[in-house]
């Protein structure tokens, strides 16, 4: 187990001699503080005030560092409180190397950010925030050369996911519309033009949605991945962005959490009945370039995984293997779900890496979650996959932060082969690993 031997400072392992670095991960420091790494601990801090100010008048956080898809461009909010005000302000930063140049694109004492998600084209983000004045989330556009903000949509829950022309998003908003009103299915505009290829945008699609999160859209932004419902009656449905074909992929008793590999050819799909990750989830995976005629009644099933439990799930880069944590018993005592936001009690995971044809894994690390990733990533981890990843640009090495041994949240980097023990890089939480 990863908390098992003394951390606190960068181990010498096997994989540690294998170290090549690749991209760079963005992570919270011990203080606050958004820093960057690479594999081997070489760390950028690229923000100093967290805490409480030398005025004592007011308390900076950070929160949220995402990367651009396409360059080491991060994003991050910054939160200023006073005893009269909130300021949040969403700072764009190059995060690969210290002293890289900061800027602010984005500024209010109306939202508190929850969320942010570049555009594909690394030209704009999406910001989800709360507002002061109203109960409902508001989804908005950044400009970020201009630093122009657009108020797109308001609603809750809300998740969405880019289409690849960057200038459309598909949201689902209201969730089960089973048992709400104002659930719906939506493309927005969000871009000043929109291409040729882009779908038609602004009224809801004639669909029902059932009980999952964030939409997934194939890399050609020809199909989308949803659950929708008929009667009492739900499944995951590959459906054209435009219309007119549709392809049920599985039926859906309950809670449904997906993706689409990288390579567009693949879903993976989680199941539990419960409305949250459980322990009682199951992980498959689905070709959807194998299906019959619009209508028919299955997507084929490329493999169910081995291990019959998942928490949560990340594709590789490569799209040939699939990271997920599952629930593992510690060495002494009952595990149980309510675990995770326990102050004393530890939640083990296990990563697992499978391959994808065969739904064998195996097994590369176990380690107690995070408070942290617990409380905040992986209740919603479908829609914080759609920006972030654990894996490296080379589909070699994965990221995690894990409670160490001496209490503290720390950074990690294990190998997804399992051949060495993960590494410790540094001090942190939440990490994320750039695209390239």
């Amino acid at each position: 187990m990863v908390a098992c031997g003394p951390i606190g400072q960068a181990q010498e392992s096997g994989l540690g001699r294998a170290l090549r670095t690749r991209g760079r991960i963005a992570f919270l420091a011990p203080d606050g503080n958004v820093q960057t790494a690479d594999q081997a601990g070489n760390a950028a801090s690229l923000t100093n005030d967290a805490g409480l100010g030398a005025s004592q008048r007011a308390v900076v956080s950070y929160s949220l560092p995402t990367w651009a898809a396409g360059s080491r461009r991060v994003a991050f909010a910054r939160t200023e409180v006073t005893e009269r005000s909130l300021a949040t302000t969403v700072v764009v930063s190059d995060g690969g190397r210290v002293g890289s140049e900061a800027s602010t694109v984005f500024e209010s004492a109306e939202h508190r950010a929850i969320y942010l998600s570049w555009s594909p084209d690394g030209e704009k983000i999406t910001l989800l925030s709360g507002l002061q004045s109203r109960p409902e989330l508001e989804l908005g556009l950044i400009d970020v050369a201009t630093g122009i903000y657009l108020p797109l949509d308001v609603g809750q829950p809300y998740y969405w996911a880019w289409l690849p022309d960057s200038l459309t998003v598909l949201s689902h908003v209201g969730g089960d519309g089973r048992v709400s009103e104002n659930a719906r299915l939506q493309l927005i505009a969000a871009g000043s033009a929109q291409s040729e290829a882009s779908a038609p945008v602004g009224a809801p699609y004639n669909l029902q949605p059932a009980a999952f999160q964030s939409p997934a859209v194939t890399p050609d932004g020809q199909h989308m991945v949803l659950v929708t419902a008929t009667g009492n009656q739900a499944a995951l449905t590959l459906r054209t962005v435009r219309g007119g074909e549709e392809y049920r992929v599985a039926d859906v008793p309950g809670m449904a959490y997906f993706d689409i590999s990288p390579n567009g050819h693949y879903v993976a799909l989680l199941q539990t009945r419960a409305p949250a990750p459980s322990m009682a989830s199951s992980l498959s995976i689905f070709d959807i370039r194998q299906r019959g005629r619009s209508g028919a009644e299955h997507v084929r099933r490329l493999a169910e995984l081995d291990e019959s439990r998942a928490l949560a799930f990340y594709w590789s880069p490569n799209s040939r293997h699939v990271a997920y944590l599952a629930p593992a018993r510690p060495e002494n005592g009952e595990l149980t779900i309510d675990a995770m936001f326990a102050t004393e009690q530890r939640f083990y995971v296990a990563l697992r890496v499978a391959d994808v044809r065969t739904g064998r894994s195996r097994l590369v690390t176990t380690f107690p979650l995070t408070q942290e990733y617990a409380r905040n990533v992986l209740p919603f981890f479908d829609q914080y996959q759609r920006s972030g990843t654990m894996w490296s640009p080379n589909s070699r090495y994965l990221t995690f932060s894990a409670t160490t041994s001496r209490g503290f949240p720390g950074v990690f980097v294990a190998a997804a082969s399992g051949r060495f023990r993960p590494e410790f890089v540094g001090p942190g939480d939440l990490p994320f690993w750039s695209r390239r």
